[in-house]
């Protein structure tokens, strides 16, 4: 046991260490205040107060202080001091004072803004991660990175920060961008490098291997130095054997023969056919490494796959390039008058373990005019209407008393192919006028004041006393702006009429004279039609009532147009007016491809279009499991296939198929079966 006097200095001491606490810590971002910084011991219990350092603001609502303990030690600091953001635009004071006869504060209200940086600085090689942006604050950061073959040294990111609480400044240091090295490339065994003289080996640099002669290259025969400063693997070696085998557009190495590091003089690697070809049988797909270190010549033993025969769109046709195999290409037209809706382009392409054509087939879509427009004094045919297709016409005619300028119909073209237009603007209509009635000799008309004569109005003669009329009474203005008839004649009185003459026609039955009352009865000549009635009777005054028709001519086509590989039903000696029709046939064989028939249209053309004869042809065959081996676009009726499997599969038959008429073949086309379950034997 201690002494008692031991005990008791041991008591005086702990009651001496716990009397107080002395000077208070120094912190890094406070200060003590004035009142403090003199003073070196403290009572238990004792507050000191801190205020942050200029630059700085304490954190709303904490204290900054510290209390002594009993232990005599102060306790942990908080911390609360955090570097301004902001920075005091105007006067940081402001005084109650007097204004006129009251008080008001001095000076205007400070502001706090926002404390800006300069633009990051920029550095070689290299740049930041907010080059567009125009205004960088305190606490705003930007990250650096380098360019191609350059790598980063030092922090990625600065920030904006500040000193003095007033202006903002870049932290730092900045990073530098040094350019990426390899070390020397490395040795194969039995082969050297092209890069014996370089000293440096930048990113990008690319260095080629070669090999001692007996030697062959295996793998690639070169590496590059990557980004990261490492040489890109694998690294090429030199074998005695062959190098690598040789890469086919048709086929690729079998998985086992992919992995083999190397291939000695005898080894044998096999091949399978690409998606879309199909092994052709009797070719061998195994290479050999011969004696020579050099690879046997590997024969086209995969053939590409066919797609399906295409249909030709309705008034378009396909453009075939070279053929329907796999990767060809497909073009479709439409025929005049018809645009193109969908795509112009397919190809026969993957799909799933077999080939087909890409997407839709395409339609050909009639071109569509608007509606024609209308004229003034007059109309258009087909007023009901209400689509107007391409070739498709339309024919004016004017009121009475108004006559067409120009020709009397327009018609649905295109300028592009795409958008239906009409052949040109519509005719327009001009009043109807006639030149004054002539003048008659013993005679006169009633018309004799008039100065203008517009169609429709008439006049009427009549001869001075003693003379009778011989022709028509009256006259009228026609449409076409000519008068209806000759001017009559004034001749001494006689009984009867003149035999009439009719154009383009004939009178029944001719007389030289006819006395009032004798009739006769008019008809036209082929090609021909009446205006007017058929009879008309002789008068007292030698005239004829009503008067004598006219003959009109009407409008004929040409012979039919002849159609390959087809006939129409018309004659030779068959005459073709408006409204008539003739029918097209084909030759055996062939089909019959669009309308059969046409017709003489009013402006004395054929309808259009012309049908066509094509051949009746086969379709390709379809071989799951393998195709046809000397493939052809068209089949048409004589041809013969033979049919190919894939590897692993046998034709169910040897024979050879041959297209017939009617599009069959015969004997039918043989399937592609597994040879596994072709050779099971029967239990």
């Amino acid at each position: 046991m201690l002494p008692t006097a031991a005990l008791l200095l041991a008591a005086a001491a702990a009651v001496q260490a716990t009397d107080g606490c002395g000077s208070p810590p120094e912190l890094s971002l406070g200060e003590l205040r004035s009142e403090y910084k003199d003073q070196n011991n403290f009572s238990v219990g004792d507050v000191v107060k801190y205020a942050c350092q200029p630059g700085y603001l304490k954190h709303p609502g904490v204290p900054f202080s510290i209390t002594c303990l009993e232990s005599g030690e102060w306790t942990e600091a908080p911390d609360i001091c955090k570097r301004k953001s902001h920075r005091l635009v105007g006067q940081p004071q402001r005084h109650c004072q007097l204004s006129q006869q009251r008080v008001a504060w001095s000076g205007e209200v400070p502001v706090c803004q926002r404390i800006p940086c300069p633009p990051p600085p920029e550095i070689s090689h290299g740049g930041h991660s907010q080059p567009l942006k125009e205004g960088f604050y305190y606490g705003s950061a930007v990250i650096y990175v380098c360019d191609l073959g350059y790598q980063l040294t030092g922090e990625a990111s600065i920030y904006c920060t500040t000193e003095d609480g007033q202006t903002g400044v870049w932290s730092g240091p900045l990073p530098e961008c040094a350019v990426v090295q390899c070390p020397p490339p490395p040795a194969i065994a039995n082969g050297k490098h092209s890069a014996q003289a370089l000293e440096a080996f930048p990113s990008g640099t690319s260095v080629h291997y070669s090999c001692d002669p007996g030697y062959s290259l295996f793998r690639r025969g070169f590496i590059h130095c990557t980004e990261s400063g490492t040489w890109s693997l694998p690294y090429p070696q030199c074998t005695d054997g062959c190098g690598d085998p040789p890469k086919l557009s048709f086929a690729k190495l079998r998985n086992e023969s992919e992995t083999q590091n190397g291939f000695p003089v005898g080894k044998s690697v096999s091949f399978a056919c690409l998606p879309g070809y199909f092994k052709v049988p009797r070719l061998s797909h195994i290479i050999t490494c011969l004696q020579n270190r050099t690879w046997s010549e590997a024969p086209e033993f995969c053939k590409r796959k066919s797609c399906a025969h295409l249909e030709e769109p309705e008034n378009g046709r396909v453009i075939v390039g070279t053929d329907l195999l796999f990767g060809s290409t497909v073009n479709y037209i439409c025929e005049e008058g018809y645009v193109l809706i969908g795509q112009p382009q397919r190809q026969c392409e993957l799909s799933a373990k077999h080939v087909a054509w890409s997407g839709d087939a395409p339609i050909c879509q009639i071109i569509l005019c608007p509606p024609p427009p209308s004229i003034l004094h007059g109309k258009r045919n087909h007023h009901l209407k209400e689509e107007f297709s391409y070739g498709s016409s339309v024919t004016y005619t004017c009121s009475e008393g108004y006559q067409l300028i120009e020709e009397d119909f327009i018609y649905c073209t295109t300028k592009d192919g795409q958008t239906g237009v009409w052949s040109g603007p519509p005719p327009q209509c001009t009043e109807v006028q006639c030149l004054p009635a002539p003048t008659i000799t013993n005679g006169k008309h009633n018309g004799q004041a008039m100065e203008a004569f517009t169609s429709g109005m008439s006049v009427r003669y009549r001869c001075d006393p003693g003379y009778s009329l011989i022709g028509e009474a009256q006259l009228h203005c026609t449409e076409s702006g000519a008068w209806s008839h000759p001017a009559p004649q004034c001749k001494v009185s006689a009984i009867g009429c003149v035999a009439p003459v009719v154009q383009n026609g004939r009178v029944a039955v001719r007389k030289l004279s006819y006395r009032p009352g004798d009739t006769v009865t008019v008809e036209c000549d082929p090609g021909y039609i009446l205006k007017g009635t058929h009879v008309s009777q002789c008068q007292a005054g030698g005239t004829w009532d009503p008067p004598v028709p006219s003959c009109a001519t009407t409008m004929q086509c040409l012979p039919p147009p002849a159609i390959a590989n087809g006939k129409h039903s018309a004659k030779p000696t068959d005459t073709f007016n408006s409204g008539t029709s003739i029918l097209y046939t084909c030759k055996p064989g062939y089909a019959l491809v669009g309308v059969a028939s046409i017709y003489c249209t009013v402006s004395g053309a054929w309808s259009r279009p012309l049908p066509r004869c094509t051949v009746v042809s086969c379709e390709s065959p379809e071989i799951e499991n393998g195709g046809v081996i000397e493939f052809q676009p068209v089949y048409r009726p004589g041809d013969i296939v033979e049919v190919g499997c894939d590897d692993g599969y046998i034709p169910t038959s040897t024979q050879k198929s041959q297209c017939q008429f009617g599009g069959r073949w015969d004997p039918p086309v043989p399937s592609c079966e597994s040879e596994r379950e072709m050779r099971l034997p029967e239990m």
